[in-house]
């Protein structure tokens, strides 16, 4: 039997990736369940899209736990086909949250767009995946990735749409004279331009253990101040407008 041994480099982005995953996992179920009692499908939509955006994180999390406890570890085939091979359907949910509320006559031809795209770019992405999976990316450690051109620019793609629609999102709610919606929208701001921050400097590939860490922290407080933004509990409601 093979023992595989971690570095501390590899402790420290396997435990973040397992805190990270486990706190983002938790919002976002939160989130969904709010569908019960207030009977909207845009909060399982929003929370759906909120654990899709820590999705990529997943794969580490749970190779992390099986290194640790069984001392196996996932395929490269596994953990690419597990972190990517669904973020477009993640990117939808969001796009119709995004479209319903901000361009509702405009939303078919929105989700149309992104489809195809997507099926363009998942086309290529599976046909890698199951032939020449260099052509996405080489593992350089249990948790690193060194994406292909191809890959980087998928990736800076979708957090380019993330950071656009939530923009945009954002704006729409500052702009309401709602005081509860105006103080979502600065809270949904933040998450926004903080999971920007984060998923670019992890998208570039190797990086160092200090950044890491500060990485997840960030995706962290993202996730807190996504879930903020769209639960708004009253505590803090109350807090920040008295």
């Amino acid at each position: 039997m093979i023992i595989i041994k971690l570095t501390p480099i590899d402790y420290i982005q396997g435990s973040f990736s397992l805190i990270l995953v486990i706190i983002s996992f938790t919002l976002g179920i939160i989130i969904i369940l709010k569908y019960f009692k207030l009977h909207s499908k845009q909060y399982i939509y929003v929370g759906i899209s909120w654990i899709g955006m820590v999705f990529p994180w997943f794969p580490d999390a749970l190779n992390f736990i099986l290194i640790i406890v069984f001392q196996i570890s996932l395929s490269p085939f596994i953990c690419l086909f597990l972190g990517y091979g669904f973020l477009p359907f993640f990117m939808m949910c969001w796009l119709i949250v995004f479209t319903s509320l901000l361009y509702p006559n405009y939303q078919k031809i929105i989700l149309l767009t992104m489809l195809i795209i997507s099926i363009v770019i998942q086309s290529f992405f599976f046909f890698n995946l199951f032939t020449d999976i260099n052509q996405i990316g080489s593992f350089v450690g249990p948790f690193q990735i060194r994406w292909s051109l191809f890959m980087a620019l998928y990736l800076f793609f979708l957090i380019l749409i993330i950071f656009t629609t939530g923009f945009l999102f954002s704006f729409y709610c500052l702009k309401s004279s709602n005081p509860e919606v105006n103080l979502k929208g600065k809270f949904l701001l933040i998450a926004f331009i903080f999971f920007t921050i984060a998923a670019v400097i992890e998208a570039l590939g190797h990086l160092q253990p200090w950044i890491i860490i500060v990485t997840r922290f960030i995706l962290i407080f993202s996730g807190i101040n996504f879930y903020i933004g769209f639960i708004m509990p009253k505590k803090i409601e109350k807090f920040f407008t008295k």
